[in-house]
């Protein structure tokens, strides 16, 4: 008998499904493998660029201040604002120079009328005389005496003078300014003589110590009040900020060391009969009046025009003296001012006055010109 060995149920379902054939999932798709990057070439480093060297232009050489002129006249806190201009009417074939040694002063003269006057600067005590006409030297004007004795005008130092010259050193402005001029003829000023038309002994002339005297009073910018101030004597003046047309005169006269105040009541004391229409003197007014200045002037300056023309508006110098009538209802002459360094658009010379406030103005030829004075300060 065979021996049939018998299963159990569950042992044949196992079976059977260990037999049934297994479902194959889908595989996942290969993973694409990127290709190798390349590396990157090398670059070359940028070479820097080679630095820009700026050529630098050697800086100008820096002018130490140069001193002012030593005024010694009214306002003195304008003072460095007060150097005039070159004058306008300068003519180079009628002009000429005149140096003083102490202070060192160098004036430039239109005919025999000073206009402007410079500070310079020099080592060496300059010989009194006629020097000639100046000649281009390099870079110096040089003049030379009879005598043979020389001076060159220079800027800078006095290394630019020839050898042998004394140096008359200028500052680059005034130099350059004065250049075309320094061909006309030099003196050197004795003190005596010097003296002569510098009143106040500040090394500045009259003439030209007028017109700065003007020009502080531009700056001063005093306004009109015909009021009645009481004041000293000598030396008596409104308040600083106020004044009248004659006042502008009075003061900068008193800048080059005249004092009208002074000067006309003296005058008035000993010729009545010049000013009839003053019934009781007082010092404080009587000068402040364009009638007491007109007889003053008459007798003491030299009266050179009556009116102005295109003509001889060059006749008309910094720091003379016109007379004016402004007015319709006062005939004659009732204004008066000091001729600028200045011209005007019309062509004229402009007047330094006080008609509102004091101030350069172009009047001529709209404003009739009477009288036109120049005073020797030494004959005041």
């Amino acid at each position: 008998m065979k021996n049939h060995t018998l299963l159990c149920p569950g042992v044949i379902a196992l079976m059977i499904s260990c037999a049934a054939p297994v479902e194959k999932r889908p595989s996942k798709p290969p993973v694409k493998q990127r290709p190798p990057t390349k590396p990157p070439a090398p670059v070359a480093p940028k070479a820097k660029p080679a630095p820009v060297v700026k050529k630098l232009t050697p800086a100008a050489p820096v002018e130490e201040p140069w001193p002012h002129l030593m005024d010694k006249g009214v306002f003195s806190d304008f003072d460095k604002l007060s150097t005039p201009r070159l004058w306008w009417g300068c003519t180079p074939g009628k002009t000429s120079f005149t140096v003083r040694t102490g202070p060192k002063v160098l004036t430039i003269l239109q005919g025999k009328v000073p206009v402007k006057s410079y500070r310079y600067k020099s080592t060496v005590t300059f010989i009194p005389g006629s020097y000639g006409s100046g000649k281009a030297s390099g870079a110096a004007i040089l003049f030379k005496s009879p005598s043979g004795r020389s001076i060159a005008v220079v800027t800078g130092s006095a290394r630019a003078a020839p050898p042998g010259a004394g140096a008359l050193i200028l500052s680059t402005k005034d130099f350059a300014e004065l250049k075309r001029f320094l061909l006309r003829p030099l003196e050197v000023l004795t003190a005596a003589r010097a003296k002569k038309n510098d009143l106040d002994k500040d090394g500045i002339p009259d003439q030209v110590d007028t017109l700065m005297g003007a020009i502080k009073l531009t700056q001063n910018h005093a306004s009109y009040d015909a009021s009645y101030f009481s004041m000293g004597y000598p030396k008596g003046d409104p308040p600083k900020g106020k004044g009248v047309c004659t006042d502008v005169v009075i003061r900068a006269m008193r800048n080059a060391g005249a004092d009208l105040q002074v000067l006309i009541h003296r005058d008035i004391v000993r010729n009545r009969s010049r000013y009839r229409y003053i019934k009781t003197i007082d010092r404080a007014i009587d000068h402040r009046r364009v009638r007491s200045m007109l007889p003053y002037f008459k007798t003491h300056c030299r009266l050179l025009h009556r009116s102005i023309s295109k003509e001889t508006a060059r006749e008309f110098l910094p720091g003379d003296i016109v007379l004016m009538d402004v007015t319709t209802f006062w005939p004659g002459a009732d204004h008066v001012g000091v001729v600028s360094d200045e011209k005007g658009p019309s062509g004229y010379p402009m007047i330094i006055h006080n008609l509102g406030n004091t101030k350069y103005e172009d009047l001529f030829p709209s404003t009739p010109m009477l009288y036109h004075f120049r005073c020797n300060y030494r004959y005041l």
